[in-house]
C-alpha cells in the first residue's frame, strides 16, 4: 500500500509543480516591461544629456535602451535605430572614420559611399553615410559637441530601412546636446 501513496504523492507534486510553470511564467512575464510605443512628438533621453525626438511610430526596446550607458535602441517599422552617446575628445572626422572604420569590419558589410555634412536642428554639424551587406541597408550618422561623441547607426533588411530613412533622417535632426530628455 505504500508503493501507490509513493506514487500518489510524486504525481501530486509533478503536478504542483506544473501548475506553477503554467500559471506562474506567464504572470512573471506578465510584470516584466515589454517594447513600448513612443508617443508622437515624445522627445526622449539617450544620455550625458543629448535627447532626441524618435520617427513616429517607434518601438523603444527597453531590454537594450540605458540612458546610464547613454544607449537608445529603437524599432521603426522595421528597421532597427541604435543611438549611443559617449565622452569624446577627437574632432569629427575622426569619430566618422572611427564609426565607419568598425562598420566596414564587420564580416559582410561595407560602407557603400562618401560621408556627407548634415547639422541638427540646433546647428551642431555632423556627417552621414550608408552602408549594406547582402540582405542589409544601413544609415549612420556621427556629431561630435561639448566633449561627447553621438553616434547613430539604423539597419533594416531588405527595403525595411529605405522605406523609413526619411523618418530617421527627421529623427537625427532633432538630436540636442546638454539637454536632460
Amino acid at each position: 500500500m505504500s508503493g501507490w501513496r509513493a506514487n500518489l504523492y510524486g504525481s501530486v507534486a509533478v503536478l504542483a509543480l506544473i501548475a506553477a510553470i503554467s500559471y506562474g511564467l506567464p504572470a512573471v512575464d506578465a510584470a516584466l516591461p515589454d517594447n513600448r510605443v513612443i508617443p508622437a512628438g515624445s522627445r526622449i533621453t539617450v544620455g550625458h544629456g543629448v535627447s532626441e525626438v524618435p520617427p513616429r511610430g517607434s518601438l523603444l526596446d527597453s531590454a537594450e535602451t540605458s540612458p546610464n550607458d547613454g544607449r537608445l535602441v529603437l524599432e521603426v517599422h522595421g528597421a532597427r535605430y541604435r543611438i549611443t552617446v559617449s565622452p569624446y575628445e577627437g574632432t569629427l572626422r575622426e569619430a566618422t572614420a572611427r564609426l565607419r572604420g568598425r562598420i566596414g569590419a564587420l564580416p559582410g558589410y561595407q560602407i557603400t559611399g562618401p560621408s556627407y555634412w548634415l547639422a541638427t536642428d540646433d546647428g551642431v554639424v555632423g556627417m552621414e553615410g550608408r552602408f549594406g551587406s547582402a540582405r542589409r541597408d544601413g544609415y549612420f550618422a556621427v556629431f561630435v559637441s561639448g566633449g561627447l561623441v553621438v553616434e547613430v547607426v539604423a539597419q533594416g533588411v531588405g527595403f525595411a530601412l529605405s522605406g523609413t530613412l526619411a523618418d530617421v533622417q527627421r529623427s537625427v535632426a532633432t538630436i540636442r546636446f546638454g539637454v536632460a530628455g
